[in-house]
């Protein structure tokens, strides 16, 4: 696009890429009057006194800074799981951005993901988001203080980038995107995030996909752990669903097959803590079993099935 300036017959424009350029060129024009000899040398057409044309002259400015954003994350994580977000910062201007200035960096939390802490890394001395957690959909603002100077030249993919973490856990399944953007000039308006965010080295998106974690974990022993021909020994069988992310667990299902040479024993005094679960005993193929049905369990808790066995 072009902003047009003009006052009786001068007349300036500026060319703006649709994408932030890395240098802006500043055109002035203006017509000579007929009888009026152009003596400018800074124009680009020698006019003559009895012509009127157009002289022109232009300059270009180097933008100092064009500062970039690149967004990391991991390509799987578990429901209820935290991970978390990495954004770095990048300068491919010409000019060193100081320690001390502060960027702007705009996040979009999606649906199903919650933010609950910035946390400042390697060439970062502070950073401020606002609100400072927040569950999507949400936009978080971040000032981000840069501890060290940010070289010209710098990519915001490169090793020694200035970066941040975001803390966040998804509480829903399926792909997360998350976007986010900042002010390429070094301002604090970044661009909108997203579909249509430019100009692109300033903008950024990653996507997560998040499944349902498998937090169960089951085990058995026997007390006593040694049974004489003819004894009763108790088999306890514990569901824990204590791992992080856990849920809360109904349905649960579960057969057990005994060990050769142990029955059940008679009366076999089956029990579960389990909710409203039940336990059941079985002889197929000279195989002895113990079953759960209908079993539930919280997050973060544990349940479990006790039977009487014995040897013969």
């Amino acid at each position: 696009m072009a902003l047009i300036l003009a006052t009786g017959f001068c007349a300036s424009s500026i060319a703006l890429a649709a994408s932030f350029p890395a240098s802006i060129t500043n055109t002035a024009s203006a017509t000579v009057p007929v009888g009026t000899a152009n003596t400018n040398v800074a124009c680009t057409n020698a006019n003559s006194i009895a012509l009127a044309s157009v002289c022109t002259a232009s300059d270009t400015d180097v933008l100092a800074w064009v500062v970039t954003l690149t967004k990391g994350a991991p390509a799987t994580a578990a429901l209820n799981t935290p991970f978390a977000y990495q954004l770095a910062v990048g300068n491919t201007g010409s000019g060193l951005i100081p320690a001390g200035t502060v960027l702007t960096v705009t996040d979009v939390v999606p649906s199903g993901l919650t933010v609950s802490a910035a946390t400042p890394g390697s060439g970062i001395s502070a950073v401020a988001c606002a609100p400072a957690s927040a569950t999507g959909p949400a936009s978080l603002t971040c000032s981000i203080t840069l501890g060290t100077a940010l070289a010209a030249g710098t990519p915001s993919s490169a090793a020694a980038a200035p970066r941040f973490t975001l803390s966040v856990m998804a509480t829903a399944t399926g792909s997360l995107t998350n976007v986010a953007s900042t002010d390429p000039t070094g301002g604090t308006s970044p661009p909108t995030p997203g579909a249509g965010c430019t100009p692109g080295p300033s903008c950024a998106s990653v996507v997560t996909n998040v499944s349902a974690a498998s937090n169960v974990l089951v085990s058995k022993q026997f007390s006593p752990s040694t049974i004489a021909s003819g004894g009763t020994s108790t088999l306890t069988i514990t569901i824990a669903n204590t791992a992080p992310g856990a849920v809360n667990l109904t349905g649960i299902g579960l057969t057990d097959n005994l060990p050769s040479g142990v029955s059940i024993a008679s009366p076999p005094n089956s029990s579960t803590t389990c909710g409203a679960g039940l336990v059941s005993t079985s002889i197929a193929a000279g195989i002895t079993s113990v079953t759960l049905t209908g079993g539930s369990v919280s997050a973060g808790a544990s349940c479990a099935i006790s039977v009487n066995v014995t040897a013969p």
